[in-house]
């Protein structure tokens, strides 16, 4: 949809204002609706699917173990855009730096080993479709941690050279076990969790129009924006829902990035996202987005830590058939 300037300009006073207001009535933290489901894909080791707003998205993960060393793979898919899309390729880059992550971030690789020279090889894949052109980044970022979240990995269980086993945890960061080949555990309910899912981020982008800062833009406010951030926020520590609540999440990954709308005409826009921003204003945005990602990783997380029964009850109170409303 073509904007024409004079709602263009209308846009930009609106969101500039010292009283500002959006389109869609929400407040500048708002977020529009999600829900989510796990476990949807069982012949995967993991899976998910988040709808958000506009967005829908299955989220899988698969491997293998391969010789060598372990890696992730992440591959993302927007129905309707070639492959070689700018939006697209950025989107798989972010996702790919937020899951191979940092020092205390990210999935940690030594999890991924199995025995000496064998690894597992992991593949992220995201298929995404949306009713608008907005940014996906934020639920795809949500995607991809909660379907490594819900990965289990096959038991397997070390050979030595001797002839004698040695059980090997894959989550337990028992790696480097063992010269010899390994066995796999055929069942599935012996499979472990990838413990360091919980350090993928969520990645929110901070909007800026004017002086003023807000989330989940929509098609037509990427229209008037002066720069966006993203922000990854990740829990500061492990534990239960209320041990979580106690500590606020941390950020753990911030890059500047410009909308994919062309804006020609609209008068006032920085062409650069990165020369927009003052100090002052990136650092609002950066407790904003710790504020916001608390509240969003708390509702998520109160969901996980239902039992199968009751996150059936509450799914089917909501009215859907597999998804929980989380916002």
């Amino acid at each position: 949809m073509q904007l024409s300037l004079p709602q263009l300009s209308y846009l930009q006073t609106s969101l500039a204002a010292d009283s500002p207001i959006r389109p869609d009535g929400r407040r500048l933290t708002e977020y529009r609706p999600l829900s989510i489901a796990i476990d949807v894909i069982p012949q995967c080791l993991g899976s998910c699917q988040v709808e958000w707003g506009p967005f829908n998205l299955l989220a899988i993960v698969k491997g293998e173990v391969v010789s060598g060393e372990p890696t992730i793979s992440v591959n993302v898919e927007v129905r309707g855009e070639r492959d070689d899309d700018p939006g697209t390729i950025l989107l798989a880059e972010i996702l790919g730096d937020i899951v191979q992550g940092g020092k205390d971030w990210g999935i940690d690789s030594e999890e991924l080993h199995v025995v000496h020279g064998k690894a597992w090889a992991l593949q992220l894949e995201i298929v995404l479709s949306t009713t608008d052109g907005s940014s996906s980044l934020s639920a795809a970022s949500l995607a991809a941690r909660l379907a490594l979240m819900n990965t289990r990995l096959p038991k397997t269980t070390a050979v030595g050279q001797d002839g004698q086993d040695g059980a090997l945890d894959s989550a337990a960061g028992s790696s480097h076990v063992g010269l010899g080949d390994f066995d796999v555990d055929d069942d599935f309910s012996h499979a472990v969790p990838i413990l360091s899912a919980n350090k993928v981020p969520l990645v929110l982008l901070v909007n800026h129009c004017g002086n003023n800062t807000f989330f989940d833009a929509s098609f037509e406010e990427e229209h008037v924006l002066v720069g966006r951030e993203a922000i990854g926020v990740v829990p500061s520590r492990p534990g239960s829902v209320a041990e979580k609540a106690k500590f606020p999440p941390r950020i753990c990954y911030l890059r500047s990035i410009g909308s994919q709308i062309a804006r020609e005409g609209v008068q006032g826009l920085a062409a650069d996202a990165r020369h927009a921003l003052t100090p002052l204003l990136l650092q609002r945005a950066m407790l904003e987005a710790i504020d916001v990602g608390s509240a969003i990783l708390a509702a998520v997380d109160e969901f996980l830590s239902l039992d199968q029964a009751t996150a059936k009850a509450r799914i089917e109170m909501n009215g859907s058939a597999t998804l929980y409303n989380v916002l």
